[in-house]
């Protein structure tokens, strides 16, 4: 009797499964390429935006009826690809991706503004599911109570919302050290 019930319980997630991935996703990978994603504190030898880009890569090859694309940021955000299904070509470009160069004019963390971005270019989207995968290292420090013109994350979040987007984060990093010199935790 047991055996049955497993049974109709495996065929019944089957078909959840089946019917869940036949809709399909629409997504959005928002990679921050600040200078800060240079260090090389998770794997020896592999920078924050190497092991990212491995996970992120790796996320794609295992979502065939998914569209994704990919937004490139660090002071501003960047669409790299729209959302398609064509993930080899996406895994080609998110491969491309490069860092910022450090403590140039957009070596700076707009979360905000690229969660806002990817959010307004999903809005327009007629797929039920909505979602923006955001890898990052740290905190935004584009918007500020003085930058009242940038987009913080809390208000990336209401648009987001207002979209229909759900959106993820994905903490790439171990840690940072403060002007004390002592280790501070990401703060996600």
């Amino acid at each position: 009797e047991k055996a049955k019930v497993d049974r109709a319980d495996s065929f019944a997630m089957t078909q959840l499964v089946k019917a869940y991935r036949q809709e399909g996703v629409e997504m959005l990978l928002c990679l921050d390429l600040s200078s800060s994603m240079s260090a090389k504190d998770l794997a020896a030898n592999w920078t924050r935006l190497e092991v990212a880009q491995a996970a992120a890569a790796r996320f794609v090859l295992t979502r065939a009826q998914d569209r994704i694309g990919l937004v490139g940021f660090a002071r501003f955000p960047d669409l790299v690809c729209p959302p398609t299904l064509d993930h080899e070509a996406l895994a080609t470009l998110l491969a491309g991706l490069g860092l910022v160069e450090a403590d140039g004019p957009e070596d700076a963390t707009g979360i905000g503004t690229a969660v806002a971005r990817a959010a307004q270019i999903l809005g327009k989207s007629k797929a039920k599911s909505k979602v923006v995968i955001l890898l990052t290292d740290g905190e935004e420090n584009v918007a500020s109570a003085q930058t009242q013109d940038e987009i913080g994350t809390l208000s990336a979040g209401r648009i987001a919302q207002q979209f229909g987007v759900r959106v993820y984060t994905i903490a790439v990093g171990s840690g940072r050290l403060d002007q004390a010199g002592e280790w501070v935790a990401l703060d996600t």
